[in-house]
């Protein structure tokens, strides 16, 4: 057996649950918080107010995006810098929003499915895969 491990990505220290987490409350927090806002200042007719939550609405659906798609975009690459390092493709089992909690992916080799155990841990993933002759 031969063990791959490759560091996850991070932007700054943000790796791809962190965004993913940042995102989501982004969205959630400052867009319901933008609803509730026009909601209320519409009902009492302070439109000045209206337009503050116009804005923390459309802020939070910016912010939250741009968060969950450098969510997607680091995950992407670790798969990808996890394929490229073990020589493997078409890696299954670890979508994005769930490669922290994976535990068995399936992967291709030379045509051939396989499945093996993902074992991540202090910003590296790890799998095992049988060696090829010759190495």
């Amino acid at each position: 057996m031969r063990e791959i491990t490759i560091t996850l990505h991070t932007l700054y220290g943000l790796n791809a649950d962190t965004a993913a987490c940042l995102g989501l409350g982004l969205l959630i927090v400052m867009g319901l918080t933008g609803i509730l806002l026009v909601a209320c200042a519409g009902f009492r007719q302070r439109y000045e107010w209206v337009a503050v939550g116009w804005s923390l609405l459309l802020s939070g659906l910016t912010l939250g995006g741009a968060f969950l798609g450098l969510s997607f975009t680091l995950h992407c690459e670790d798969v990808t810098g996890l394929e490229q390092a073990a020589g493997i493709s078409d890696i299954t089992g670890c979508d994005w929003l769930d490669m922290r909690t994976a535990r068995t992916i399936t992967y291709t080799r030379n045509g051939e499915p396989y499945e093996t155990r993902l074992l991540i841990s202090q910003g590296r993933a790890t799998i095992r895969i049988p060696a090829q002759a010759g190495e």
